[in-house]
């Protein structure tokens, strides 16, 4: 069928056509029609694709993971079905190893049951638009309040409503619904957000009006007076009530505040009527005029949230007990939280280390000021190498400018035969920067070499970029084949950039 279609779409007539030279004697009423077994497997496929958010056909799963799109051809489909393969069997054989997965167990039930299976396949949610992820600038959430910040004059008494009655309480996923409730897409939204938070403990909506016509607003009077007036579980169900066909223009009075009508256009950068979606301060859209966001969405939004970044950020929250913040004030600590951290981009995981024996091979140093933040910081050596060297100076440079807490393990070799030092190497860095106090001259940085050897022959050298010129500008002696013994008082060398080649 397909290599009929060739690079046009696939049409009912070329269907049929196909299948009349396959079964000639066949009658295709009987195979394609209203009542026939195709149909209903048709419909099943249709409402399956529509569940799972497959957005291009056709498509291939293997184990629920979809294949790239460039090997679903004769050429490379191959090669694509055994990468996926060979990517999946180290984490079965992983899994077998380790005991989670026997011989009883269904390989396809144990693989649907891992924390990153996620209910539906929404290319916005998991990847962004080209992998370029978007955060609103939450980080104000934290501070006291400013008469000049508009994220926090919007969202320091936002109304939010969720699933539970009474307070908020801690809600680890904070959704902010950019949407124009008077067009089709931005009421769909609503009302899918609203069906959806009922049966979700750990979210919370909040609606921002990015209306088209700014004077045409009493729907969004109406609904922000549903979310002000009732309790949080019930302005969900009344919402999902009310945001029907039939009641959708029997309005109610309300408060509008104009500040949010231009909270969108200028902090978002969207067009007024467009539709978009917030979570924890990442910003997905704006959405396609065609394009729908509906109630699975929002459980795959919360899922996948949850497990990447919410649940890890909150927990620690509680661990500090976030200065004895609770409810909606440590939710907003979380949308704070979350934007300053995932807005960076890092892409290495974090790794604690087990429990390490520290009576006499640990280096313990602090420059920390109680009661404030620090960097934690913990290494690993072999003291007699070039590296120790190099993270010794850089180490020391960072005590100076940051408040640190420094453990070095020191993870030596045994039984040497020879002397294992042959070399030392300083890093030149300096903490800030020195002037002279007479004359007010900068000081050019220094490396001290202390308690060397005095029998080896040594030589003074600079590694330096391959694209530095550097000249000895003064130096007592020769700076090749020194024995220190020999020596008094010491050598020292002066050198000078003369220029930096463009590379």
């Amino acid at each position: 069928v397909y290599a009929k279609a060739g690079a046009d779409p696939v049409t009912p007539e070329i269907v049929r056509e196909v299948m009349k030279r396959l079964r000639p004697k066949d009658n295709l009423d009987e195979i394609f029609g209203a009542d026939s077994t195709y149909d209903y497997g048709r419909q099943l496929a249709r409402d399956f694709i529509s569940r799972t958010g497959l957005e291009r056909l056709p498509q291939v799963l293997m184990n629920g993971i979809p294949l790239e799109q460039k090997h679903l051809n004769a050429d490379g489909f191959e090669e694509g079905a055994i990468m996926a393969l060979s990517s999946q069997m180290n984490v079965l054989q992983q899994a077998v190893y380790d005991g989670s997965l026997t011989d009883s167990d269904n390989v396809l039930d144990f693989l649907m049951r891992q924390p990153n299976v996620m209910p539906r396949l929404n290319n916005r949610i998991l990847t962004g638009d080209n992998d370029e992820v978007k955060y609103v600038d939450a980080s104000s959430l934290f501070s006291d309040p400013k008469d000049d910040d508009l994220t926090q004059k919007v969202f320091s008494n936002f109304p939010y409503f969720s699933s539970k009655s009474g307070s908020m309480g801690t809600k680890p996923v904070t959704v902010w619904l950019a949407v124009d409730v008077n067009n089709r897409q931005g009421l769909g939204i609503v009302r899918a957000a609203a069906s959806h938070i009922a049966g979700d403990p750990n979210m919370r909506i909040g609606l921002l009006f990015n209306a088209e016509d700014v004077n045409n607003d009493r729907l969004a009077k109406a609904v922000l007076s549903v979310i002000q007036s009732q309790e949080n579980r019930v302005a969900a169900e009344v919402l999902d009530a009310f945001l029907t066909d039939k009641n959708v223009k029997k309005f109610v009075e309300g408060n509008l505040e104009p500040v949010q009508l231009n909270y969108s256009s200028k902090m978002l950068n969207v067009r007024p009527g467009q539709a978009v979606v917030i979570c924890n301060g990442r910003v997905i859209g704006p959405l396609g005029a065609k394009e729908d966001f509906v109630e699975s969405d929002f459980l795959l939004l919360s899922r996948y949230v949850s497990s990447t970044s919410a649940d890890a950020i909150i927990q620690m929250l509680l661990e500090v007990k976030a200065q004895g913040k609770q409810g909606r004030t440590l939710s907003d600590y979380v949308v704070g939280a979350t934007t300053v951290l995932l807005s960076q981009g890092a892409a290495k995981s974090r790794l604690e280390l087990p429990a390490l024996v520290s009576d006499s091979s640990t280096v313990h140093l602090s420059s920390q000021v109680e009661g404030e933040p620090y960097l934690d910081i913990v290494g690993i050596v072999d003291p007699l190498t070039r590296g120790a060297q190099l993270m010794a100076s850089l180490v020391s440079t960072v005590m100076k400018v940051l408040p640190s807490k420094v453990r070095l393990y020191m993870n030596c070799v045994e039984k040497h035969s020879e002397m294992p030092m042959k070399s030392f190497f300083r890093y030149v860095l300096a903490s800030e920067p020195e002037f002279e106090p007479e004359t007010g001259s900068l000081v050019a940085p220094v490396a001290k070499f202390l308690h060397l050897p005095t029998e080896p022959i040594l030589t003074m050298g600079l590694k330096i970029p391959e694209n530095w010129l550097v000249g000895l500008v003064r130096s007592p002696y020769d700076l090749d084949n020194i024995r220190l013994k020999d020596v008094e008082g010491g050598v020292y060398g002066k050198s000078e950039v003369r220029r930096v080649l463009r590379c």
